[in-house]
């Protein structure tokens, strides 16, 4: 996975507006457990292809986690913000995907996340 790392790194260099592109660098990372990274790359990959509902999906998966464990990301704890962005990421994964099955996960992660936050 590293070596796909790179090369994914050195294609956006090539290609920088590729949100493709940083889609797959950001999903290598997410494999590699480099979860900053991981979120850092999938928002760029979610600006450069605003029509895709992939890295929004990712996004709010990788969201969820990092409130639920922000030790493991590294970061500090911060789970309103977090449980906050999950929940844009997957209003975004249903106004975008147009397979059902995939939008009734993001429906179960949206009252997921609106739960966490004290919404109804």
């Amino acid at each position: 996975h590293e070596e796909a790392a790179t090369k994914f790194q050195e294609a956006i260099v090539q290609d920088p507006k590729n949100g493709s592109l940083h889609l797959s660098l950001g999903l290598v990372y997410q494999s590699l457990k480099r979860y900053g990274d991981s979120i850092a790359v999938l928002e760029v990959a979610a600006a450069l292809n605003e029509k895709s509902p992939k890295p929004h999906y990712s996004l709010g998966l990788l969201y969820e986690a990092a409130a639920m464990d922000p030790k493991r990301f590294g970061l500090p704890d911060d789970a309103p913000r977090r449980w906050a962005k999950a929940k844009a990421a997957w209003t975004r994964v249903l106004d975008l995907e147009k397979d059902s099955r995939k939008r009734a996960v993001a429906k179960k992660h949206l009252a997921a996340a609106a739960e966490r936050l004290g919404e109804p």
